[in-house]
Protein backbone atom coordinates (compact mmCIF):
# COMPACT_ATOMS: atom_id res chain seq x y z
CA UNK A 1 0.00 0.00 0.00
CA UNK A 2 1.21 3.53 -0.71
CA UNK A 3 1.94 5.77 2.26
CA UNK A 4 3.31 8.64 0.22
CA UNK A 5 2.84 10.16 -3.24
CA UNK A 6 5.34 12.65 -4.66
CA UNK A 7 4.19 15.25 -7.18
CA UNK A 8 6.81 17.11 -9.20
CA UNK A 9 6.30 19.88 -11.76
CA UNK A 10 9.00 21.09 -14.14
CA UNK A 11 9.23 22.94 -17.43
CA UNK A 12 9.15 20.57 -20.39
CA UNK A 13 11.75 22.03 -22.73
CA UNK A 14 13.87 24.46 -20.70
CA UNK A 15 14.86 23.58 -17.12
CA UNK A 16 15.40 27.26 -16.35
CA UNK A 17 12.00 28.46 -17.59
CA UNK A 18 9.72 29.49 -14.72
CA UNK A 19 6.56 27.47 -14.11
CA UNK A 20 3.34 29.28 -13.15
CA UNK A 21 2.38 28.99 -9.49
CA UNK A 22 -1.20 28.42 -10.69
CA UNK A 23 -0.06 25.22 -12.46
CA UNK A 24 1.54 23.83 -9.32
CA UNK A 25 -1.46 24.79 -7.19
CA UNK A 26 -3.92 23.21 -9.63
CA UNK A 27 -2.06 19.92 -9.90
CA UNK A 28 -1.63 19.71 -6.14
CA UNK A 29 -5.32 20.39 -5.51
CA UNK A 30 -6.19 17.81 -8.19
CA UNK A 31 -4.00 15.21 -6.44
CA UNK A 32 -5.80 15.86 -3.15
CA UNK A 33 -9.22 15.68 -4.85
CA UNK A 34 -8.30 12.44 -6.67
CA UNK A 35 -7.19 10.87 -3.38
CA UNK A 36 -10.43 11.89 -1.64
CA UNK A 37 -12.63 10.68 -4.50
CA UNK A 38 -10.67 7.42 -4.60
CA UNK A 39 -11.55 6.91 -0.95
CA UNK A 40 -15.24 7.40 -1.70
CA UNK A 41 -15.13 4.83 -4.50
CA UNK A 42 -13.22 2.27 -2.46
CA UNK A 43 -15.88 2.11 0.26
CA UNK A 44 -18.79 2.17 -2.18
CA UNK A 45 -20.13 5.47 -0.87
CA UNK A 46 -23.38 6.55 -2.50
CA UNK A 47 -24.58 10.11 -3.07
CA UNK A 48 -25.88 10.37 0.50
CA UNK A 49 -22.33 9.80 1.76
CA UNK A 50 -20.72 12.19 -0.71
CA UNK A 51 -17.76 13.90 0.91
CA UNK A 52 -17.92 11.87 4.13
CA UNK A 53 -15.29 9.27 3.29
CA UNK A 54 -13.27 11.67 1.17
CA UNK A 55 -13.02 13.87 4.24
CA UNK A 56 -11.65 10.96 6.27
CA UNK A 57 -8.94 10.43 3.66
CA UNK A 58 -8.09 14.13 3.66
CA UNK A 59 -7.77 14.13 7.45
CA UNK A 60 -5.26 11.28 7.29
CA UNK A 61 -3.07 12.88 4.61
CA UNK A 62 -0.31 15.35 5.38
CA UNK A 63 1.09 17.76 2.80
CA UNK A 64 4.73 18.77 2.66
CA UNK A 65 6.15 21.08 -0.02
CA UNK A 66 9.84 20.20 -0.05
CA UNK A 67 10.94 22.28 -3.00
CA UNK A 68 9.53 25.37 -4.63
CA UNK A 69 11.69 27.11 -7.20
CA UNK A 70 10.98 29.30 -10.19
CA UNK A 71 11.45 26.40 -12.62
CA UNK A 72 10.36 23.39 -10.54
CA UNK A 73 8.28 22.35 -7.56
CA UNK A 74 8.00 19.19 -5.49
CA UNK A 75 5.30 18.27 -2.98
CA UNK A 76 4.64 15.14 -0.95
CA UNK A 77 1.26 13.91 0.18
CA UNK A 78 1.87 11.37 2.95
CA UNK A 79 0.29 9.52 5.86
CA UNK A 80 1.75 10.02 9.36
CA UNK A 81 3.70 7.12 10.82
CA UNK A 82 1.43 6.60 13.82
CA UNK A 83 -1.48 4.19 13.68
CA UNK A 84 -4.09 5.32 11.18
CA UNK A 85 -7.84 5.65 11.77
CA UNK A 86 -9.70 2.65 10.43
CA UNK A 87 -13.22 2.16 9.08
CA UNK A 88 -14.25 -0.98 10.92
CA UNK A 89 -17.62 -1.62 9.30
CA UNK A 90 -17.93 -4.21 6.51
CA UNK A 91 -17.93 -3.00 2.93
CA UNK A 92 -20.20 -4.21 0.10
CA UNK A 93 -18.77 -7.76 0.27
CA UNK A 94 -18.54 -8.15 4.01
CA UNK A 95 -14.75 -7.75 4.16
CA UNK A 96 -13.11 -5.56 6.78
CA UNK A 97 -11.86 -2.35 5.19
CA UNK A 98 -8.14 -1.76 4.99
CA UNK A 99 -6.60 1.56 5.84
CA UNK A 100 -8.45 3.82 3.53
CA UNK A 101 -5.78 6.48 3.07
CA UNK A 102 -3.17 3.96 1.89
CA UNK A 103 -5.59 2.35 -0.53
CA UNK A 104 -6.61 5.72 -1.96
CA UNK A 105 -3.02 6.85 -2.52
CA UNK A 106 -2.24 3.46 -4.06
CA UNK A 107 -5.14 3.79 -6.48
CA UNK A 108 -3.91 7.21 -7.63
CA UNK A 109 -0.50 5.69 -8.35
CA UNK A 110 -2.03 2.68 -10.15
CA UNK A 111 -4.12 4.92 -12.42
CA UNK A 112 -1.12 7.21 -13.09
CA UNK A 113 0.89 4.17 -14.17
CA UNK A 114 -1.94 2.90 -16.38
CA UNK A 115 -2.46 6.28 -18.07
CA UNK A 116 1.15 6.40 -19.26
CA UNK A 117 1.35 2.69 -20.15
CA UNK A 118 1.05 1.86 -23.85
CA UNK A 119 0.04 -1.71 -23.03
CA UNK A 120 -3.16 -0.80 -21.14
CA UNK A 121 -6.33 0.14 -23.04
CA UNK A 122 -9.31 2.16 -21.81
CA UNK A 123 -11.08 -0.87 -20.33
CA UNK A 124 -7.87 -1.96 -18.61
CA UNK A 125 -7.68 1.41 -16.87
CA UNK A 126 -11.34 1.32 -15.84
CA UNK A 127 -10.91 -2.20 -14.39
CA UNK A 128 -8.46 -0.81 -11.85
CA UNK A 129 -11.36 1.07 -10.24
CA UNK A 130 -13.70 -0.70 -7.78
CA UNK A 131 -16.38 -2.55 -9.72
CA UNK A 132 -19.13 -0.90 -7.64
CA UNK A 133 -18.01 2.67 -8.53
CA UNK A 134 -20.79 4.67 -10.18
CA UNK A 135 -20.35 6.48 -13.49
CA UNK A 136 -20.51 9.80 -11.63
CA UNK A 137 -17.75 8.75 -9.21
CA UNK A 138 -15.58 7.58 -12.10
CA UNK A 139 -16.14 10.86 -13.94
CA UNK A 140 -15.11 12.93 -10.90
CA UNK A 141 -11.98 10.84 -10.37
CA UNK A 142 -10.84 10.95 -14.01
CA UNK A 143 -11.51 14.69 -14.13
CA UNK A 144 -9.15 14.99 -11.16
CA UNK A 145 -6.51 12.98 -13.02
CA UNK A 146 -6.96 15.21 -16.07
CA UNK A 147 -6.43 18.31 -13.91
CA UNK A 148 -3.19 16.78 -12.61
CA UNK A 149 -1.86 16.67 -16.19
CA UNK A 150 -0.58 19.77 -18.02
CA UNK A 151 -2.14 21.33 -21.11
CA UNK A 152 -0.32 21.83 -24.40
CA UNK A 153 0.00 25.55 -23.70
CA UNK A 154 1.60 25.00 -20.28
CA UNK A 155 4.47 23.03 -21.85
CA UNK A 156 5.27 21.36 -18.55
CA UNK A 157 5.83 17.89 -17.14
CA UNK A 158 4.05 16.58 -14.07
CA UNK A 159 5.62 13.49 -12.50
CA UNK A 160 3.91 11.22 -9.98
CA UNK A 161 5.81 8.63 -7.94
CA UNK A 162 5.85 6.83 -4.60
CA UNK A 163 8.42 7.10 -1.85
CA UNK A 164 9.68 3.54 -2.29
CA UNK A 165 13.39 3.44 -3.08
CA UNK A 166 13.87 3.04 -6.83
CA UNK A 167 10.16 3.34 -7.60
CA UNK A 168 9.36 4.53 -11.14
CA UNK A 169 8.08 8.00 -11.87
CA UNK A 170 5.04 8.44 -14.13
CA UNK A 171 5.21 11.55 -16.31
CA UNK A 172 1.75 12.95 -17.03
CA UNK A 173 1.61 14.91 -20.28
CA UNK A 174 -1.12 16.52 -22.45
CA UNK A 175 -1.69 13.04 -23.95
CA UNK A 176 -2.59 11.65 -20.53
CA UNK A 177 -4.79 14.70 -19.94
CA UNK A 178 -6.77 13.95 -23.10
CA UNK A 179 -7.04 10.25 -22.18
CA UNK A 180 -8.31 11.03 -18.68
CA UNK A 181 -10.81 13.54 -20.09
CA UNK A 182 -12.12 10.94 -22.54
CA UNK A 183 -12.58 8.46 -19.67
CA UNK A 184 -14.37 11.11 -17.60
CA UNK A 185 -16.63 12.20 -20.46
CA UNK A 186 -16.88 9.15 -22.74
CA UNK A 187 -19.85 10.40 -24.79
CA UNK A 188 -18.46 13.77 -25.74
CA UNK A 189 -16.29 12.37 -28.54
CA UNK A 190 -17.74 12.36 -31.99
CA UNK A 191 -19.40 9.16 -33.09
CA UNK A 192 -20.04 7.85 -29.57
CA UNK A 193 -23.52 7.10 -28.26
CA UNK A 194 -25.22 4.97 -25.63
CA UNK A 195 -27.62 2.16 -26.51
CA UNK A 196 -29.52 -0.66 -24.83
CA UNK A 197 -28.27 -3.99 -26.17
CA UNK A 198 -28.35 -7.68 -25.34
CA UNK A 199 -25.25 -9.87 -25.40
CA UNK A 200 -25.00 -13.59 -24.73
CA UNK A 201 -21.86 -15.23 -23.42
CA UNK A 202 -20.24 -17.22 -20.63
CA UNK A 203 -20.09 -15.60 -17.19
CA UNK A 204 -16.64 -15.90 -15.62
CA UNK A 205 -14.72 -14.44 -12.70
CA UNK A 206 -12.03 -11.87 -13.42
CA UNK A 207 -9.48 -10.85 -10.79
CA UNK A 208 -7.82 -7.44 -11.06
CA UNK A 209 -5.31 -6.99 -8.26
CA UNK A 210 -7.34 -7.77 -5.13
CA UNK A 211 -10.76 -7.05 -6.64
CA UNK A 212 -13.10 -9.70 -8.09
CA UNK A 213 -15.20 -8.78 -11.12
CA UNK A 214 -17.93 -10.63 -12.97
CA UNK A 215 -17.18 -10.73 -16.68
CA UNK A 216 -19.10 -11.98 -19.73
CA UNK A 217 -16.92 -13.63 -22.38
CA UNK A 218 -18.41 -12.68 -25.74
CA UNK A 219 -16.43 -14.03 -28.67
CA UNK A 220 -12.97 -12.49 -28.46
CA UNK A 221 -14.17 -9.73 -26.11
CA UNK A 222 -14.80 -9.48 -22.39
CA UNK A 223 -17.40 -7.24 -20.80
CA UNK A 224 -16.85 -6.44 -17.13
CA UNK A 225 -20.15 -6.11 -15.23
CA UNK A 226 -20.33 -2.90 -13.17
CA UNK A 227 -21.19 -3.59 -9.55
CA UNK A 228 -24.93 -3.60 -8.90
CA UNK A 229 -26.32 -5.01 -5.66
CA UNK A 230 -29.55 -6.00 -7.45
CA UNK A 231 -27.71 -8.42 -9.75
CA UNK A 232 -24.85 -9.54 -7.47
CA UNK A 233 -26.50 -12.80 -6.32
CA UNK A 234 -27.66 -13.91 -9.78
CA UNK A 235 -24.18 -13.21 -11.20
CA UNK A 236 -22.49 -15.16 -8.42
CA UNK A 237 -24.90 -18.10 -8.78
CA UNK A 238 -24.33 -18.37 -12.55
CA UNK A 239 -20.54 -18.29 -12.72
CA UNK A 240 -19.46 -20.61 -15.53
CA UNK A 241 -22.89 -20.61 -17.17
CA UNK A 242 -24.14 -19.00 -20.36
CA UNK A 243 -26.18 -15.87 -19.65
CA UNK A 244 -28.19 -13.31 -21.59
CA UNK A 245 -27.20 -9.85 -20.40
CA UNK A 246 -29.14 -6.72 -21.29
CA UNK A 247 -27.46 -3.46 -20.47
CA UNK A 248 -26.66 0.11 -21.35
CA UNK A 249 -23.60 0.19 -23.59
CA UNK A 250 -21.34 2.95 -24.82
CA UNK A 251 -21.02 2.39 -28.58
CA UNK A 252 -18.03 3.87 -30.36
CA UNK A 253 -16.48 3.28 -33.79
CA UNK A 254 -13.20 1.39 -33.86
CA UNK A 255 -10.28 3.21 -35.36
CA UNK A 256 -9.60 2.09 -38.95
CA UNK A 257 -12.33 -0.57 -38.73
CA UNK A 258 -15.93 -0.82 -39.86
CA UNK A 259 -17.34 -2.41 -36.72
CA UNK A 260 -18.07 -0.87 -33.32
CA UNK A 261 -16.57 -1.18 -29.86
CA UNK A 262 -18.89 -1.64 -26.88
CA UNK A 263 -18.33 -0.68 -23.25
CA UNK A 264 -20.83 -1.98 -20.66
CA UNK A 265 -21.98 0.91 -18.45
CA UNK A 266 -25.04 -0.39 -16.59
CA UNK A 267 -26.88 -3.69 -16.08
CA UNK A 268 -30.58 -3.85 -16.94
CA UNK A 269 -31.30 -7.59 -16.85
CA UNK A 270 -29.32 -10.81 -16.46
CA UNK A 271 -30.85 -14.21 -17.19
CA UNK A 272 -29.19 -17.65 -17.26
CA UNK A 273 -29.62 -19.68 -20.46
CA UNK A 274 -30.11 -23.43 -20.14
CA UNK A 275 -28.14 -24.91 -23.03
CA UNK A 276 -29.65 -28.39 -22.56
CA UNK A 277 -31.46 -29.69 -25.68
CA UNK A 278 -35.26 -29.46 -25.64
CA UNK A 279 -37.10 -32.79 -25.98
CA UNK A 280 -40.43 -32.09 -27.70
CA UNK A 281 -43.37 -34.13 -28.88
CA UNK A 282 -46.44 -31.85 -28.80
CA UNK A 283 -46.89 -28.27 -29.88
CA UNK A 284 -49.88 -26.51 -28.35
CA UNK A 285 -51.09 -23.15 -29.62
CA UNK A 286 -54.42 -22.12 -28.12
CA UNK A 287 -56.79 -25.04 -28.66
CA UNK A 288 -54.70 -26.59 -31.42
CA UNK A 289 -52.26 -29.48 -31.09
CA UNK A 290 -49.67 -30.68 -33.56
CA UNK A 291 -47.49 -33.59 -32.45
CA UNK A 292 -44.25 -35.18 -33.57
CA UNK A 293 -44.65 -38.84 -34.46
CA UNK A 294 -41.46 -39.45 -32.42
CA UNK A 295 -40.04 -37.13 -29.75
CA UNK A 296 -37.32 -34.89 -31.16
CA UNK A 297 -34.29 -33.33 -29.48
CA UNK A 298 -33.80 -29.69 -30.44
CA UNK A 299 -30.30 -28.39 -29.62
CA UNK A 300 -29.94 -24.91 -28.12
CA UNK A 301 -27.26 -22.77 -29.75
CA UNK A 302 -26.24 -19.11 -29.80
CA UNK A 303 -25.94 -17.06 -32.97
CA UNK A 304 -25.45 -13.28 -33.20
CA UNK A 305 -26.53 -12.78 -29.54
CA UNK A 306 -29.80 -14.68 -29.99
CA UNK A 307 -30.88 -18.16 -28.98
CA UNK A 308 -31.33 -20.47 -31.98
CA UNK A 309 -33.54 -23.60 -32.09
CA UNK A 310 -33.30 -25.44 -35.39
CA UNK A 311 -34.94 -28.45 -37.05
CA UNK A 312 -33.41 -28.76 -40.49
CA UNK A 313 -35.76 -31.60 -41.53
CA UNK A 314 -38.68 -29.16 -41.23
CA UNK A 315 -36.64 -26.13 -42.41
CA UNK A 316 -37.27 -24.40 -39.09
CA UNK A 317 -34.80 -21.89 -37.64
CA UNK A 318 -36.31 -20.12 -34.62
CA UNK A 319 -34.69 -17.19 -32.79
CA UNK A 320 -35.25 -15.32 -29.53
CA UNK A 321 -33.51 -13.36 -26.77
CA UNK A 322 -34.17 -16.33 -24.45
CA UNK A 323 -34.90 -20.05 -24.76
CA UNK A 324 -38.56 -19.30 -23.98
CA UNK A 325 -38.83 -16.75 -26.80
CA UNK A 326 -37.07 -19.06 -29.25
CA UNK A 327 -39.36 -21.95 -28.21
CA UNK A 328 -42.46 -19.82 -28.88
CA UNK A 329 -41.08 -18.92 -32.32
CA UNK A 330 -40.30 -22.61 -32.91
CA UNK A 331 -43.87 -23.63 -32.04
CA UNK A 332 -45.32 -20.99 -34.35
CA UNK A 333 -43.13 -22.16 -37.23
CA UNK A 334 -44.12 -25.81 -36.67
CA UNK A 335 -47.79 -24.85 -36.96
CA UNK A 336 -47.05 -22.81 -40.09
CA UNK A 337 -45.22 -25.75 -41.71
CA UNK A 338 -48.10 -28.11 -40.87
CA UNK A 339 -50.77 -25.72 -42.15
CA UNK A 340 -48.82 -24.78 -45.30
CA UNK A 341 -47.72 -28.27 -46.30
CA UNK A 342 -49.07 -31.04 -44.04
CA UNK A 343 -52.78 -30.14 -44.43
CA UNK A 344 -52.70 -29.13 -48.10
CA UNK A 345 -53.85 -31.40 -50.95
CA UNK A 346 -51.34 -32.40 -53.59
CA UNK A 347 -53.26 -30.36 -56.18
CA UNK A 348 -52.38 -27.19 -54.24
CA UNK A 349 -48.65 -27.91 -54.13
CA UNK A 350 -45.80 -27.97 -56.62
CA UNK A 351 -43.84 -31.21 -57.13
CA UNK A 352 -41.06 -30.03 -54.76
CA UNK A 353 -43.65 -28.98 -52.18
CA UNK A 354 -45.38 -32.38 -52.50
CA UNK A 355 -42.08 -34.11 -51.70
CA UNK A 356 -41.61 -31.86 -48.67
CA UNK A 357 -45.23 -32.60 -47.62
CA UNK A 358 -44.42 -36.33 -47.42
CA UNK A 359 -41.49 -35.59 -45.13
CA UNK A 360 -43.65 -33.27 -42.96
CA UNK A 361 -46.35 -35.94 -42.55
CA UNK A 362 -43.74 -38.52 -41.52
CA UNK A 363 -42.57 -36.17 -38.76
CA UNK A 364 -45.81 -34.39 -37.71
CA UNK A 365 -49.41 -35.33 -37.10
CA UNK A 366 -52.54 -33.44 -36.03
CA UNK A 367 -53.73 -33.93 -32.44
CA UNK A 368 -52.21 -35.71 -29.48
CA UNK A 369 -49.25 -38.07 -29.77
CA UNK A 370 -49.58 -41.77 -29.08
CA UNK A 371 -47.41 -41.60 -25.92
CA UNK A 372 -46.40 -39.14 -23.18
CA UNK A 373 -44.93 -35.85 -24.30
CA UNK A 374 -43.24 -32.59 -23.44
CA UNK A 375 -45.05 -29.55 -24.74
CA UNK A 376 -43.83 -26.26 -26.21
CA UNK A 377 -46.37 -23.52 -25.64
Amino acid sequence: MAREVRLGVTAQDDPTRPIPVELFTRTLNALRAATCHAGEMLVGADERDRGRFGGQVAEQCQLLITELRASSALAIVSLPEQEQPRLLGPDEHGEELEELGERALGLVLDISEALVSEGVDDQGIIRLLPQWATERQKARFFNDMAEMSPTEAENARVSVSSAVQGAPSYDLTPDERRLAQSLANPTRDRGIETQERTIIGQLVELRVKTEIHFCVEHGDEEFVCPYDEEFFDVLRENLGNTVSLRGLFRVRPRENEDDQALDLLELIDVRPIDMSPLVLQTIEWGERQVSFTQPIRVPVSIEYDTVLLACEDLRIFAHGDSVQEAAADFAEQVLWVWDTYGRRSDQELSPDAQAFKLRVRRILTEGEPASGHQEAQ
